[in-house]
C-alpha cells in the first residue's frame, strides 16, 4: 500500500490523499488521484492545461527513475543470493570448473587406476588373443597356464550405480594334444577369493556369440558376429574316437613333451565372468582348464568413494 501511495505522490497527489487512495484502491487509483490533483492545482494557479501537462510529465520521469532504481536493486539482490548458493554440478562439469571451490570435490566419471600402469593399454576380451605388454613373459611352456594381474587396483567411485569393476587377467598357455583330448570336457574357469576367506568365486569363460572387445576402462568396441563353422560329420566322429582313446593315457603320458601342442594368449576381464561383489582387500586369482591350474596371482583392491557434497552454507 505504501508503494502505491508513493506512486500517487510522484504524480502530484497530496500525501494524505495518496494514502487514502492506497488503502482503498491501489496503484491505478493513486495515479488517477495524482493526475487529478495535478490538474486541479494547475487550474488553481491559473496555469491551465500546459502547466498541468508539465507537472504530470515531471511525475512520469520520477516514476521511471524509481522503477529503474528498483529494478537495479532487485538484480543486485538476486545476484548476491545466487553467488551464496552452493554450486550444483551437471554431467558436463569437470575438475577444471572454476566454481568447484563451492564443493569439497567435483568429479563425474568413475576412475580405475591399475598398477603397473601398463594394464591401462591392454584390450580385454575373449577374442583378444594377442600378446600384450602385460602378458606373462615365460618360455618353454608345456601343459602349463601362467597368468598375470595388476598388483594393485584403485577404484575411485563417484556414482556407485554406474560403476563397473574391471580386473584384467592376462594369460599364456601351451597345452599338449593328448591332455586336451583327455580333458576335453574341462571348461576354462576363472577363480577368485579374498585372502583369508575360504569361499572361492568361479566363473566359466564362455565363448561369446559376438566379437565385442571390452577395453580396460570398460569401453565396448563392437566387432560383429562370428558364424560357427559347419560341422563335418566324419571329422567329428574321428574326434570323438580320439577322445575316447585318450582316457586310457596316464598322467605321465599326457605330460610327456612329445607330439603336438597348442596355446596362446588371452586378455580377459575377470568381472565379466565371475559374479562377485568386490570390496577393499587383497584377492587371490587363478585360472584352470584341461585339468590344469595356473599360478596364484595376488591383487590388492582399494575403493575410494568421492561424494559431491556442498560446503556448509553460512
Amino acid at each position: 500500500m505504501k508503494y502505491y501511495a508513493t506512486f500517487g505522490m510522484l504524480f502530484g497527489c497530496k500525501r494524505d490523499v495518496a494514502r487514502v487512495a492506497g488503502k482503498v484502491g491501489g496503484l491505478t487509483d493513486c495515479v488517477f488521484t495524482g493526475l487529478c490533483g495535478a490538474l486541479h492545482e494547475a487550474k488553481g494557479k491559473g496555469g491551465g492545461v500546459q502547466v498541468a501537462y508539465s507537472k504530470v510529465n515531471r511525475g512520469m520521469r520520477k516514476v521511471s527513475f524509481f522503477l529503474v532504481a528498483a529494478s537495479l536493486l532487485m538484480m543486485a539482490t538476486n545476484l548476491t543470493v545466487f553467488a551464496q548458493q552452493p554450486y550444483l554440478p551437471t554431467m558436463n562439469d569437470s575438475v577444471d570448473n572454476p566454481l568447484k571451490t563451492n564443493y569439497i570435490h567435483i568429479y563425474i566419471d568413475n576412475e580405475i587406476e591399475f598398477f603397473p600402469k601398463e594394464f591401462h593399454d591392454v584390450r580385454l576380451g575373449y577374442w583378444e588373443g594377442r600378446k600384450a605388454i602385460t602378458s606373462p613373459n615365460t618360455h618353454s611352456l608345456w601343459n602349463e597356464i601362467v597368468i598375470n594381474v595388476p598388483s594393485k587396483i584403485i577404484y575411485t567411485i563417484h556414482d556407485k550405480f554406474s560403476f563397473t569393476p574391471v580386473i584384467p587377467v592376462c594369460s599364456r598357455n601351451i597345452i599338449g594334444v593328448r591332455r586336451a583330448l583327455r580333458y576335453y570336457s574341462s571348461p576354462r574357469m576363472l577363480h577368485i577369493r579374498k585372502v583369508g576367506d575360504s569361499i572361492w568365486y568361479s566363473g566359466e569363460v564362455v565363448r561369446p556369440i559376438n566379437r565385442d572387445i571390452v577395453l580396460s576402462d570398460g569401453t565396448i568396441v563392437q566387432i560383429g558376429f562370428e558364424e560357427p563353422p559347419p560341422v563335418n560329420v566324419v571329422e567329428e566322429r574321428e574326434l570323438q574316437q580320439r577322445r575316447l582313446e585318450a582316457q586310457n593315457y596316464t598322467d605321465e603320458e599326457i605330460d610327456r613333451r612329445e607330439g603336438q601342442g597348442f596355446g596362446g594368449y588371452m586378455n580377459l576381464n575377470l568381472m565379466e565372468y565371475v559374479d562377485l561383489s568386490l570390496e577393499t582387500g587383497v584377492y587371490e586369482i587363478y585360472m584352470s582348464f584341461f585339468g590344469l591350474q595356473s599360478n596364484r596371482a595376488i591383487v590388492e583392491i582399494n575403493f575410494i568413494e568421492e561424494k559431491v557434497l556442498p560446503l556448509p552454507y553460512e
